[in-house]
């Protein structure tokens, strides 16, 4: 597991970290602080290499995607490769999307009951650990 990246622990302050929530729990995060590697710097260049040459999503093709597009489509390999066990891809995918995303504070995943994923981007607050998500109830008549 990259330095950058940690799984198990929880810091008491997420400032300067990128929050990975998983139908509302924290699975891990991204320390901003933290120099990468040459090694995932490599890795992190060559996935976004493969991105650029384009890539088809839901039968629509994108051609050199912008950034935006970039990290979407990163962020999207996140809870596959959680699932898989594979850290280095989780790894490299949410260094990409990091990185092509500045100011990331949280990235939350929403399982959909059809095994899809739905992402949000939060930009706007850092995640605590006490967070809560709000939980909206339909007014009855």
């Amino acid at each position: 597991m990259p330095q950058s990246m940690k799984k198990t622990d929880s810091p008491t302050s997420f400032e300067d970290k990128v929050a990975v929530l998983i139908d509302g729990g924290l699975e891990l995060y991204w320390d901003r602080t933290v120099t990468m590697t040459p090694a995932q710097r490599e890795a992190v260049a060559r996935l976004e290499e493969k991105f650029l040459e384009g890539f088809n999503v839901d039968g629509v093709r994108y051609d050199r995607p912008d950034s935006l597009k970039r990290a979407q489509l990163a962020a999207s390999l996140i809870p596959q490769a959680l699932q898989r066990g594979d850290d280095s891809l989780a790894a490299t995918a949410l260094a990409l999307t990091c990185t092509s995303l500045p100011d990331l504070k949280q990235i939350q995943y929403r399982r959909r009951q059809d095994g899809s994923w739905d992402i949000a981007f939060v930009s706007d607050r850092f995640y605590a650990p006490d967070e809560r998500p709000v939980q909206l109830m339909p007014r009855t008549p």
